[in-house]
């Protein structure tokens, strides 16, 4: 059996589209690590939050005018009075920050003191998702705290502290897209070649031969999509530094449905879950994130395998894998967006059911922090759910593709 995976995985590897792919990926990955400085600095030094939070507030007075027409009550007026307050605060106070004079033991004490009762103000007038971000904010200070480990306000732009930023953009949506390019034509390749029915002849069980290619293909895929992130990391590391494997990152905010009032108020669907976020260090949030994109890349060769097995031409069905991937992602997208453009903050039939599809997980990142379960509108999306929906699929995809390859007559 060993043999057999190793003849498919050189087979694999040794294919121009393989390789193709792999340079480009590459190129695209290198591209990312040279963009992560100004991400740096857009997002996380002090100057890239006053921009922000400036942004924040000039959106916020210029829909005040209007809140009473939105709500009668009155409510809605005073949930906008407590954020531009918060924030204009908040702008205020990231001056003090913003000075070494004091030690950071004190800053960071007197700012987890100042975002409690931010967080508390958001409680008050029912702003239960700001209330949550703040918290997230909150349980980070407190892990630099309670771990004796000094807290750089304006930001660090290290390998670690950056790889959210770098993964997120790293496996979005068209790393999907470039394996479907090298993993659909597994089985109909070989039918176009002549191949497999040289294969066939062989003693081998036609199932062994089937199981061979999908262990082959994912072992290939997931291997290159690794190897490439991790030296894209490498490469952070030795440009801006590695910095510290325990820095800390907020996780597992979850959602609820809104009762009336707070829906009536806020206008939002969805609220987070108070306090339901928790802290992991990066290295273990690495490992989950790449424990995740492989089951991810498992349930896309499952269905790239299934696709080969179904058409014996090698074009047919690297387009039908393409294209059900493409269309499907570009669904998803508009249907995340449309409720808010259309003003309508409820889910419709599409969210519900794109929840049961591999590739609506595109972006594990998305997945563990819970924003996705937000965006979609469905407080179903969960890491749980996405990994029940992975191994359904690769289960269904992986037994048609056997009683398919098993039974086909290849010989004709």
């Amino acid at each position: 059996m060993w043999g057999l995976i190793r003849n498919e995985f050189k087979k694999m590897i040794s294919k121009k589209r393989f390789i193709v792919v792999f340079f480009t990926f590459t190129a695209v990955t290198a591209f990312l690590v040279f963009m992560m400085y100004p991400n740096y600095k857009r997002l996380l030094t002090i100057d890239g939050q006053e921009a922000f939070i400036n942004r924040d507030l000039k959106f916020l007075n210029e829909i005040k005018p209007y809140a009473l027409s939105m709500d009668e009550s009155g409510e809605k007026y005073k949930q906008l009075d407590v954020q531009i307050q918060s924030l204009n605060e908040k702008l205020q106070k990231l001056e003090e920050l913003r000075s070494n004079d004091i030690p950071w033991r004190n800053r960071l004490i007197k700012n987890i003191e100042d975002l409690k009762k931010e967080k508390s103000s958001y409680e008050s007038v029912k702003l239960f998702t700001e209330a949550e971000k703040v918290n997230k904010e909150i349980l980070i200070r407190e892990y630099y705290q309670n771990n004796n480990i000094e807290y750089n306000f304006n930001g660090e732009c290290t390998a670690f502290s950056m790889f959210y930023l770098y993964f997120d953009a790293s496996e979005r949506f068209f790393l999907i897209l470039i394996l479907c390019l090298v993993l659909s034509d597994i089985v109909s390749k070989e039918n176009s070649d002549s191949t497999i029915k040289m294969l066939l002849t062989k003693p081998v069980s036609r199932g062994k031969i089937i199981l061979s290619k999908f262990l082959a293909g994912f072992m290939a895929a997931n291997g290159m999509v690794m190897l490439v992130q991790l030296l894209g990391f490498t490469a952070m590391g030795i440009i801006f530094g590695f910095g510290n494997p325990s820095t800390p990152i907020a996780l597992g905010t979850k959602y609820e449905v809104s009762s009336p009032l707070v829906f009536k108020i806020t206008g939002q669907y969805l609220n987070s879950t108070l306090n339901s976020s928790y802290i992991l260090p990066m290295w273990k949030a690495m490992l989950l994130w790449f424990g995740l994109q492989a089951l991810l890349n498992l349930a896309l060769t499952a269905f790239c395998l299934f696709t080969s097995t179904l058409f014996k031409s090698s074009i047919i069905s690297t387009g039908a894998a393409f294209i059900y991937c493409t269309i499907l992602f570009s669904i998803s997208v508009h249907v995340s967006v449309l409720p808010l453009r259309k003003g309508f903050l409820t889910p419709s039939s599409f969210t519900k059911f794109f929840a049961y599809l591999f590739n609506t997980y595109y972006d594990v990142t998305k997945v563990t922090d819970g924003s996705l379960s937000f965006s979609l509108l469905n407080p179903q999306i969960s890491t749980m759910t996405f990994i029940a929906v992975s191994i359904s699929w690769t289960v269904v995809c992986y037994g048609l593709a056997h009683i398919i390859f098993t039974r086909r007559d290849v010989l004709e």
